[in-house]
């Protein structure tokens, strides 16, 4: 690249350390267990965003598998051929526009925009949400600079959009920087005929002291826009398949009836639960059936021991 070339967006250092919340995608294998229903509802919405701006909302308790199924979606929409751009926000790590911004600059969106008319808007976009806009945003006051964010942002949006259509998933929405929600309502409001699907997965309890992500789904619901997917916890049933991929083989019924009732219905769990393959039968330990090995004193209660407490569960047989 001569020295009078600018560099594309895919290629700058510079734009690419901007993406600091990119979701850690990794790329798992097995379907996703106990939830047929959400899986058919976000891939009803992904399709009719194809003409208009579609969202969903995963919405449940932390361990729940909101993430598992934003993941599961981030593939759905890859394999369809939409721009897929996903983002984590994170508990401690904020700042003024990050998670907009990280949206931006994410490898998905540069990738697609590189040498289409789609380049220059998102370069201008990611400038002016990063405080390197042009000279004629500093003399603006505060308020009318941040509408013109709030435009650029938009632009870019529908800029991605006319070059495919776009899937935009945000986890942890509850702890996303006000103003990056406040551009996303903005966006949209104003790219409502764009084709851009949007998930966000969030924790209720927590999202509702948050003034900027509350007015933003109830927007979303006033136009429509939205479909709300709360997340139940796994049934016995479930927890066991759920067990079987895990494993990658048959586990013990009762072992997985207890690792089910320590993690109260939840996908995830500490530590990963060994003994529960079937295997023969053996004898009990010393200190009696139902008793925790590490303690061989009581039964096994703490997250710590369900490990052990599968094991016991398969020895009580």
């Amino acid at each position: 690249m001569s020295q009078t070339q600018t560099p594309t967006l895919a290629s700058d250092p510079i734009q690419q350390a901007l993406c600091p919340l990119a979701f850690q995608m990794r790329r798992v294998s097995g379907a996703v267990v106990g939830r047929a229903a959400e899986l058919g509802a976000i891939e009803s919405e992904m399709a009719s965003s194809r003409g208009g701006l579609a969202a969903v909302t995963l919405e449940g308790e932390p361990g729940i598998g909101k993430t598992r199924l934003l993941l599961a979606a981030t593939q759905m929409a890859a394999d369809r051929g939409f721009i897929s751009v996903a983002v984590s926000a994170d508990e401690t790590l904020r700042g003024p526009f990050l998670l907009m911004r990280s949206i931006l600059s994410s490898p998905g969106a540069t990738e697609a925009a590189e040498g289409t008319d789609a380049e220059p808007v998102l370069r201008r976009a990611l400038q002016a949400l990063s405080g390197r806009g042009d000279a004629s945003l500093e003399t603006l006051p505060a308020d009318q600079k941040l509408l013109r964010q709030f435009d650029l942002t938009a632009l870019a949006l529908r800029a991605l959009a006319l070059i495919r259509p776009v899937a935009l998933f945000a986890d942890d929405i509850q702890w996303a920087d006000e103003d990056s929600l406040r551009a996303l309502r903005y966006a949209v409001r104003t790219d409502a005929a764009s084709p851009i699907f949007l998930l966000l997965a969030m924790r209720p309890e927590e999202t509702a002291v948050l003034t900027e992500a509350v007015n933003l789904i109830a927007d979303m619901e006033r136009i429509g826009l939205i479909r709300r997917l709360r997340l139940d916890r796994f049934t016995p049933a479930e927890t066991a398949a759920f067990l079987r991929q895990h494993l990658g083989g048959p586990v013990d019924v009762n072992g997985a009836a207890t690792i089910h009732a320590q993690a109260e219905g939840r996908g995830t769990w500490p530590r990963t639960p060994t003994g529960l393959r079937r295997q023969p039968s053996r004898p009990s330990s010393s200190a009696g059936p139902g008793s925790c090995p590490r303690t061989r004193r009581s039964p096994c209660r703490r997250p710590r021991c369900w490990g052990e407490a599968s094991a016991c569960a398969t020895s009580r047989q």
